[in-house]
This record gives C-alpha cells, sequence and structure tokens, in this order.
C-alpha cells in the first residue's frame, strides 16, 4: 500500500509466481518471476499518513519507524481457497 509495482510480472491464474524480497536496512527490492517490480527505501517513509511524494497512505506511523526485526506474516486478502505458499525460504544477510 506505500508504492504501486513498476510492471504486473504475475502470470496467468492458475500457474506459480515466484517472489524474491530482499530487505537490507530500510532498502526493500521486491521481484516477482524474476522481474523487478518494486523498490523503495523505507526510511523516506518520515511522516505518519503520508508518502513521500506528498499523496496520503493508511499508516498511522511513520513507516521508518517500524521494527526492522521481527515476525514474517504471510496473509491471503481473505481469499484462502486462491493463495497457497510452497517452498519457502528465509536466509539472513550479511
Amino acid at each position: 500500500d506505500l508504492k504501486a509495482p513498476a510492471v504486473n510480472a504475475v502470470k496467468p491464474a492458475g500457474e506459480w509466481n515466484t517472489y524474491r524480497i530482499t530487505c537490507r536496512g530500510p532498502m526493500i527490492v521486491v521481484e516477482v518471476n524474476g522481474q523487478k517490480v518494486n523498490e523503495a527505501n523505507l526510511a523516506e517513509w518520515t511522516e505518519p499518513n503520508r508518502n513521500p511524494d506528498g499523496s496520503n497512505n493508511k499508516f498511522p506511523r511513520a513507516i521508518k519507524d517500524f521494527a526492522h526485526r521481527g515476525y514474517i506474516g504471510l496473509q491471503d486478502h481473505g481469499q484462502p481457497n486462491n493463495l497457497k505458499f510452497r517452498h519457502l525460504r528465509i536466509r539472513e544477510l550479511d
């Protein structure tokens, strides 16, 4: 909800997609099926309810103040029959 993807790299319904999310400090890079779709420096979100470009967002706290360590959550947006996970890998980076 912070930044729209640059491209839609999702495969057609019924096919598996591959996601890679890399987090290094405040930098987040998201790749879908080998294509970079988003990149953000979370340190740029310095105000509650506000994106760096001045537009509004739904977060009552500045994103830069969110925890950088903790639990990883997976969500299905209320459609559990349309979403499945497999081959999850989590690796700590240097």
